[in-house]
Protein backbone atom coordinates (compact mmCIF):
# COMPACT_ATOMS: atom_id res chain seq x y z
CA UNK A 1 0.00 0.00 0.00
CA UNK A 2 1.31 3.53 -1.29
CA UNK A 3 0.32 6.61 0.92
CA UNK A 4 -0.71 9.72 -0.95
CA UNK A 5 -1.87 12.83 -0.59
CA UNK A 6 -5.20 13.35 0.13
CA UNK A 7 -5.47 9.77 1.52
CA UNK A 8 -7.22 9.97 4.89
CA UNK A 9 -6.00 7.66 7.86
CA UNK A 10 -8.12 6.68 10.79
CA UNK A 11 -6.70 5.41 13.77
CA UNK A 12 -9.45 3.71 16.10
CA UNK A 13 -9.47 5.41 19.47
CA UNK A 14 -6.86 7.82 18.90
CA UNK A 15 -6.54 10.71 20.50
CA UNK A 16 -5.95 14.44 18.82
CA UNK A 17 -3.26 16.17 21.10
CA UNK A 18 -3.79 20.03 22.03
CA UNK A 19 -1.34 22.34 21.09
CA UNK A 20 -1.25 26.09 21.62
CA UNK A 21 0.71 28.16 18.31
CA UNK A 22 2.03 31.31 19.36
CA UNK A 23 3.29 34.62 16.26
CA UNK A 24 5.95 36.40 15.65
CA UNK A 25 4.82 39.58 17.35
CA UNK A 26 3.02 37.93 20.17
CA UNK A 27 4.73 37.27 23.90
CA UNK A 28 5.30 34.51 23.14
CA UNK A 29 6.12 32.38 20.08
CA UNK A 30 5.35 29.69 17.42
CA UNK A 31 7.37 26.69 18.42
CA UNK A 32 6.10 24.58 15.63
CA UNK A 33 8.90 24.65 13.70
CA UNK A 34 11.20 23.18 16.13
CA UNK A 35 8.54 20.85 17.81
CA UNK A 36 6.39 21.20 20.90
CA UNK A 37 8.21 21.33 24.35
CA UNK A 38 7.96 17.52 26.12
CA UNK A 39 8.30 19.36 29.74
CA UNK A 40 9.84 16.46 31.37
CA UNK A 41 8.16 17.62 34.66
CA UNK A 42 8.65 16.15 38.12
CA UNK A 43 11.79 16.05 38.18
CA UNK A 44 13.83 14.86 41.70
CA UNK A 45 15.90 17.51 41.71
CA UNK A 46 15.38 20.83 40.25
CA UNK A 47 17.87 23.63 38.41
CA UNK A 48 18.91 26.46 40.74
CA UNK A 49 17.34 29.27 38.27
CA UNK A 50 21.22 30.80 38.46
CA UNK A 51 22.46 29.89 34.97
CA UNK A 52 25.77 30.07 33.71
CA UNK A 53 26.82 30.73 30.34
CA UNK A 54 26.76 27.93 28.34
CA UNK A 55 29.47 29.38 25.66
CA UNK A 56 32.41 31.70 25.46
CA UNK A 57 32.42 33.85 22.31
CA UNK A 58 31.33 36.73 20.83
CA UNK A 59 27.76 37.65 20.86
CA UNK A 60 26.72 38.11 17.37
CA UNK A 61 22.95 38.50 17.21
CA UNK A 62 20.81 39.58 20.28
CA UNK A 63 17.79 39.12 21.75
CA UNK A 64 14.95 40.50 19.68
CA UNK A 65 11.04 39.66 19.50
CA UNK A 66 11.99 38.24 16.09
CA UNK A 67 15.17 36.49 17.41
CA UNK A 68 14.29 35.18 21.02
CA UNK A 69 18.10 34.00 21.37
CA UNK A 70 21.33 35.21 21.62
CA UNK A 71 23.86 34.22 19.47
CA UNK A 72 27.33 33.34 20.68
CA UNK A 73 30.40 33.14 17.91
CA UNK A 74 33.57 31.55 18.10
CA UNK A 75 35.56 29.17 15.91
CA UNK A 76 35.49 26.41 18.19
CA UNK A 77 34.63 25.51 21.98
CA UNK A 78 32.31 23.43 24.33
CA UNK A 79 28.91 23.89 25.24
CA UNK A 80 27.73 23.83 28.64
CA UNK A 81 24.44 23.21 30.62
CA UNK A 82 23.47 26.43 32.49
CA UNK A 83 21.81 24.83 35.16
CA UNK A 84 20.96 21.13 36.34
CA UNK A 85 18.36 19.19 34.74
CA UNK A 86 17.19 16.60 32.27
CA UNK A 87 17.68 16.30 28.38
CA UNK A 88 14.43 16.18 26.88
CA UNK A 89 15.83 16.54 23.23
CA UNK A 90 18.87 15.41 21.97
CA UNK A 91 19.59 14.76 17.89
CA UNK A 92 18.87 16.62 14.65
CA UNK A 93 15.60 18.64 14.62
CA UNK A 94 14.31 19.76 11.59
CA UNK A 95 12.85 23.49 10.35
CA UNK A 96 16.76 24.89 11.13
CA UNK A 97 18.28 23.63 14.44
CA UNK A 98 20.10 21.10 13.15
CA UNK A 99 22.23 19.27 16.12
CA UNK A 100 20.73 20.71 18.63
CA UNK A 101 20.16 20.05 22.80
CA UNK A 102 17.04 20.72 24.69
CA UNK A 103 17.53 20.79 28.71
CA UNK A 104 14.37 21.05 31.11
CA UNK A 105 15.11 22.32 34.26
CA UNK A 106 12.44 21.41 36.63
CA UNK A 107 11.78 24.79 37.38
CA UNK A 108 9.69 26.55 34.70
CA UNK A 109 12.82 26.79 32.60
CA UNK A 110 13.62 24.98 29.25
CA UNK A 111 17.22 25.84 27.69
CA UNK A 112 17.86 25.22 23.89
CA UNK A 113 21.82 25.07 22.25
CA UNK A 114 21.30 24.85 18.36
CA UNK A 115 23.63 24.14 15.57
CA UNK A 116 26.28 22.34 17.51
CA UNK A 117 28.94 19.79 15.08
CA UNK A 118 28.83 17.50 18.41
CA UNK A 119 26.08 16.22 20.81
CA UNK A 120 27.64 14.88 23.52
CA UNK A 121 24.57 14.11 25.67
CA UNK A 122 21.37 11.65 25.23
CA UNK A 123 17.22 12.28 25.50
CA UNK A 124 16.87 11.07 29.43
CA UNK A 125 20.36 12.24 30.59
CA UNK A 126 20.70 14.00 33.62
CA UNK A 127 23.15 17.28 33.33
CA UNK A 128 24.70 18.92 36.37
CA UNK A 129 25.53 23.27 35.83
CA UNK A 130 28.44 23.27 33.94
CA UNK A 131 28.46 19.57 32.28
CA UNK A 132 29.47 19.57 28.85
CA UNK A 133 26.72 19.21 26.40
CA UNK A 134 28.49 19.33 22.86
CA UNK A 135 30.11 21.20 20.81
CA UNK A 136 29.55 24.48 18.93
CA UNK A 137 29.07 24.24 15.02
CA UNK A 138 26.56 25.53 12.05
CA UNK A 139 24.36 22.52 11.71
CA UNK A 140 21.15 23.44 10.02
CA UNK A 141 19.34 26.59 8.92
CA UNK A 142 22.80 28.87 9.62
CA UNK A 143 23.03 30.09 5.79
CA UNK A 144 26.47 30.21 5.21
CA UNK A 145 26.28 34.07 6.79
CA UNK A 146 26.37 33.39 10.37
CA UNK A 147 28.81 30.72 10.73
CA UNK A 148 29.83 28.51 13.63
CA UNK A 149 27.89 29.82 16.68
CA UNK A 150 25.16 28.61 19.47
CA UNK A 151 21.83 29.60 19.02
CA UNK A 152 20.88 29.57 23.01
CA UNK A 153 17.29 30.19 23.74
CA UNK A 154 15.87 30.29 27.30
CA UNK A 155 12.08 29.87 27.95
CA UNK A 156 10.15 30.13 31.20
CA UNK A 157 6.50 28.54 31.04
CA UNK A 158 6.72 28.43 27.89
CA UNK A 159 7.46 31.90 26.55
CA UNK A 160 11.16 32.95 25.61
CA UNK A 161 12.71 35.14 27.70
CA UNK A 162 15.53 36.68 27.83
CA UNK A 163 18.30 35.94 30.29
CA UNK A 164 21.36 37.59 29.38
CA UNK A 165 21.56 40.63 31.29
CA UNK A 166 20.69 38.91 34.92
Amino acid sequence: FVLSEGVYIIVPEAQIPTEQRYYAGAVVYDTSAYGLIPYAGNLKEHGSGQFVWPFSGIITQTFTRYHPALDIAARTGDIFSVDKGKVIRAGWWQGGYGNAVQVDHGNGYVTTYAHMSVISVSTGDNVDRGQKIGVVGNTGNVRGITGIHLHFTVQEGGRYIDRSEE
